[in-house]
C-alpha cells in the first residue's frame, strides 16, 4: 500500500511540474521561464524538479517524448492499416486536447511557442521515420522510397493540422478536417506497391 502512494505522490509531483512548465511557457514563453518560476508554480522546490529531470527541457520533453511513445504505439495496435490506426489515434487526441487535461496544455504550449514547437519538430522527425519504416514493412518497399517517405510525412502533416485546428477552436466541429485529411492518406496508401 505504501508503495502506491508513493506512486501516487510522484505522479502528481510529475504532472504539477509540467503543467507549471508548460503555463509559464504559454504565458511568457518557455526561453524566458526559469526552473525557480515552474518551482514556485508548481509548490515544490528546485532541488525537487533537478531530482527528477536534469534540464529545464527534460520537463517537456517527458511529455513530448511520451507522446511520440504514443505516436508510435498507434503504428502496431488496433487492426486495419496503418491508416485506420492513424485516424483512431487521431480521434483519441482530438478528444484528449478538448479536454482541460494536461495534453490540451502541452499541445497548446508547443504549438505556440517557438522553442517548444522546435523540440517537438525533433522528435517528429523521429515519428515520421518510425511511420515509414512501419509503412515500408507492411507494403513491402524500402523506407527511403521516396513515397513511403512522402506518405510518412503527410501523416505528420494531418497530425499537426487538425492538432492546431483543435487549439484553435475546440468546440468545433473537426470530423470533417479529419475526414478529409483521412481520405487523402487512405489514396496515397493505396498507391503504395512494391513494383
Amino acid at each position: 500500500m505504501a508503495q502506491g502512494l508513493r506512486e501516487r505522490k510522484k505522479a502528481r509531483t510529475q504532472a504539477a511540474i509540467e503543467r507549471a512548465a508548460y503555463e509559464l511557457a504559454l504565458e511568457q514563453g518557455f526561453d524566458h521561464t526559469t526552473v525557480d518560476q515552474i518551482a514556485e508554480r508548481a509548490d515544490v522546490s528546485p532541488s525537487t524538479i533537478f531530482a527528477r529531470y536534469r534540464t529545464k527541457d527534460a520537463i517537456v520533453s517527458t511529455t513530448l517524448d511520451e507522446a511520440r511513445a504514443d505516436a508510435r504505439a498507434m503504428l502496431t495496435a488496433g487492426g486495419g492499416d496503418a491508416v485506420d490506426r492513424i485516424e483512431a489515434a487521431l480521434r483519441v487526441r482530438i478528444e484528449e486536447t478538448t479536454s482541460d487535461g494536461l495534453p490540451a496544455l502541452a499541445l497548446r504550449a508547443t504549438l505556440t511557442d517557438p522553442y517548444l514547437r522546435q523540440l517537438a519538430g525533433r522528435r517528429m522527425d523521429a515519428y515520421t521515420r518510425a511511420m515509414a519504416e512501419h509503412v515500408a514493412t507492411e507494403r513491402g518497399l524500402e523506407p527511403d522510397d521516396v513515397r513511403v517517405r512522402a506518405f510518412a510525412a503527410a501523416t505528420t502533416g494531418l497530425m499537426v493540422a487538425i492538432a492546431e485546428r483543435v487549439i484553435a477552436a475546440p468546440d468545433a466541429d473537426h470530423d470533417p478536417d479529419l475526414r478529409k485529411g483521412v481520405g487523402f492518406l487512405r489514396t496515397a496508401l493505396a498507391t503504395l506497391a512494391a513494383e
